[in-house]
């Protein structure tokens, strides 16, 4: 301590000495309210200082609040989120399971008279591959099943088992290359042949080039190929051509989307065979 002031010029040294007196002298008398001049002074010097200390610490603790409640509100929007996810899952299996019950009431209303020779099978599989058309539905040799047999739906003709296993079988659609069957507009009692283009329309052959045939016509199984029943719909007259120089060149829309399909009903005979 002594160093110091001893190492103090006397340019440095008299201000010193002169706060340090008027500080003493200060701290001898009082304000009217009875507080010593020299607390005054400090308290009012100090108290700028401390104010801005005081806001600031308020600043940094609101500002740490904030980010407080931003992590809370994260938080509740996630548990909110999956909360939402969980319910529309929900919402969606039970859009899905009255799907499915509709559909099946449906296909037992319709075929209610063939309830004693056929079967409702449950789709597997769906191939839509060019020129082979199928899937696969659950049911084989153990339920009674063998190829040819029909293969229908509450709206019309799906396809023609191809083959069998003892527990799965593949149905050839309509739309398979492969497949036909006789077909006829009704109303003006015009016959034809129907098969698949590999596609997703239908053809109908050897319809005379003078039968009155206009879009919309729908088409219907007629029973003469032995293996169809008569008068399921099979497809709506889209496309109207011509065929060389005695028939028509028909394109049918197939009656069933089966993209849609979660069943369908097999019938365990032929429209040859007598119950």
């Amino acid at each position: 301590m002594f160093s110091f002031i001893h190492s103090l010029k006397a340019r440095h040294l008299f201000p010193l000495l002169l706060v340090a007196n008027l500080f003493a002298i200060s701290y001898q008398f009082k304000t009217p309210d009875g507080e010593r001049l020299c607390k005054n002074w400090f308290f009012r010097l100090a108290t700028p200082a401390a104010g801005s200390l005081a806001g600031l610490a308020a600043g940094v603790h609101d500002l740490f609040g904030s980010f407080t409640t931003i992590r809370q509100l994260q938080r509740e929007n996630d548990n909110l989120r999956r909360e939402l996810d969980k319910v529309r899952f929900e919402q969606g299996l039970r859009a899905d399971q009255l799907a499915r019950a509709v559909q099946l009431e449906g296909l037992l209303k319709v075929l209610a008279e063939y309830a004693e020779e056929g079967v409702v099978a449950e789709v597997t599989a769906r191939s839509f591959q060019v020129w082979d058309r199928s899937m696969t539905i659950r049911g084989g040799t153990l339920d009674g099943f063998t190829p040819d047999l029909p293969v229908l739906d509450a709206d019309g003709v799906v396809g023609r088992i191809q083959q069998c296993s003892p527990a799965y079988s593949e149905v050839a659609l309509l739309t398979n290359s492969g497949v036909a069957m006789s077909g006829t507009i009704p109303q003006k009692d015009i016959r034809g042949i129907i098969h698949g283009t590999g596609g997703p329309l239908l053809k109908m052959d050897y319809v005379h080039i003078a039968a009155p045939v206009k879009k919309g016509d729908w088409v219907v199984s007629s029973g003469d190929d032995g293996i169809f029943p008569a008068g399921f719909p099979v497809g709506m007259v889209v496309k109207i051509g011509r065929q060389g120089q005695y028939f028509q060149d028909i394109l049918l829309r197939p009656a069933v989307d089966i993209r849609q399909r979660r069943y369908v009903f097999v019938l365990k005979k032929t429209a040859g065979v007598t119950p």
